[in-house]
């Protein structure tokens, strides 16, 4: 089966210009051509063709930091009704043009095994998963009554990683400091020590699986990049040490930068702690100013929503996309940062995160322009899932036909990546 993505802008992700008129030519979930307008399918063959005129077209979506299984606004649910919202979500993420996720850590170990089990069973539409299964903090650590469990001193945050390890997790999740969520912990706490945090760090190297630290303030954050972690979550505050370290030992850096104002923004319609509302509103800017001092250092970006349910829905990346840009990402950056900078981080670049011939063919189409307004992204007209249409919006169906190709060759076509 062949699809056709004809005429469209296409920005590729690997941070080139966008590219006006342009088709490619998918064949079963592969990209194997792209071309000017006069690419086509082979002769004599069936295929479905999008008209994308005056559209643009991005790589399929990828957010490194999302909570698909719910976090604390959820974590009185039973795991049976758990995974349910979890496949709710799956459908959601899809919809808004995100193919590939990283959950940043879960109440339920057993449940994102499960969730993962039916997408891989295909018993239900969604993203490919890369998860982190419990996300492990000291005895009253960050999150340790939503997405964590608790683990204390070098052997029993070992086994604790290794347990996690043994139950699937792709990524271990580590609680370097404090968080807004708590009631009574400061957000710039350390809370794991440098030495705990390199037991986990070790086992999920020892695994070929990597490291991840929710870390907010310089002592915790030098602890984990210490430990040797291969990733930095939030990173509220960063010091000049934080950042010639993460540029020294290639660590990327997952902003989050919408989480904090979609908290002050909710607080009210959602009745959101007051605790959690005053920390969000203590480092809006602090964790912007970081964020501008590590772009202009250039630390590597990916991209992260936070997202985990109730005021801040999975799916809902139109406020990250936006305050990325005003870190001082062009609107180009940003989107690389989604797909293929993401891409690198999960170690999947060589199938994902470009457009590009020979690879899997996770495709969006927005309707509207990103390359002006970062906030388009949200303009979600078609989604493609390893080749298949997954998402149309509504009214959208009248850009698809199928028909069989008339040419007598396949013009020559520039191949990229």
């Amino acid at each position: 089966m062949y699809t056709l993505v004809k005429n469209a802008i296409m920005v590729d992700g690997s941070g080139a210009a966008a590219r006006p008129e342009t088709t490619v030519l998918i064949k079963g979930s592969q990209i194997i051509s792209i071309g000017g307008n006069d690419l086509a399918a082979p002769t004599g063959e069936t295929v479905c063709e999008i008209d994308a005129s005056g559209k643009t077209l991005i790589p399929g979506l990828m957010d490194v930091h999302t909570h698909l299984l719910g976090g604390s606004a959820v974590s009185s649910l039973d795991d049976v009704t758990r995974v349910a919202y979890g496949v709710s979500n799956c459908s959601r993420v899809l919809r808004h043009g995100i193919t590939t996720i990283r959950d940043a850590g879960t109440k339920s170990g057993a449940c994102m095994v499960a969730l993962k089990r039916g997408l891989k069973e295909g018993w239900y539409p969604g993203p490919d998963i890369h998860a982190s299964g419990e996300a492990i903090c000291m005895t009253g650590g960050h999150s340790y009554n939503g997405v964590a469990v608790e683990a204390d001193g070098v052997e029993g945050v070992r086994q604790m990683a290794r347990k996690q390890l043994r139950d699937g997790s792709d990524w271990v999740k580590l609680m370097a400091t404090g968080g807004a969520a708590g009631l009574y912990e400061k957000m710039n706490s350390v809370q794991l020590d440098e030495d705990e945090l390199r037991a986990a760090v070790r086992e999920a190297h020892k695994a070929g699986k990597r490291a991840m630290a929710h870390a907010m303030a310089p002592e915790g954050i030098m602890n984990a990049l210490n430990a040797g972690i291969d990733c930095i979550e939030h990173g509220i505050v960063l010091d000049q040490q934080c950042i010639d370290t993460m540029l020294e030992r290639d660590v990327y850096l997952i902003p989050t930068v919408s989480v904090y104002p979609r908290i002050v923004e909710c607080a009210d319609t959602h009745k959101l702690p007051r605790h959690l509302v005053e920390k969000a509103k203590e480092v809006i800017e602090l964790h912007m100013e970081s964020m501008q001092k590590a772009a202009v250092a250039g630390v590597k970006m990916g991209l992260g929503s936070d997202t985990a349910g109730g005021y801040h829905q999975p799916g809902d990346l139109g406020l990250e996309f936006e305050r990325m840009g005003q870190i001082g990402l062009s609107n180009i950056e940003v989107i690389k940062a989604a797909t293929a900078s993401n891409a690198h981080l999960l170690g999947i670049d060589d199938q994902y995160g470009t457009i590009a011939t020979g690879k899997i063919a996770d495709l969006v189409i927005l309707s509207g322009d990103i390359l002006s307004d970062l906030r388009q992204v949200e303009s979600v007209m078609c989604v493609l899932k390893a080749g298949k249409i997954v998402h149309m919006a509504p009214g959208a169906t009248s850009c698809i036909q199928s028909t069989v190709s008339q040419k007598t060759h396949e013009p020559n076509a520039r191949a990229i990546g």
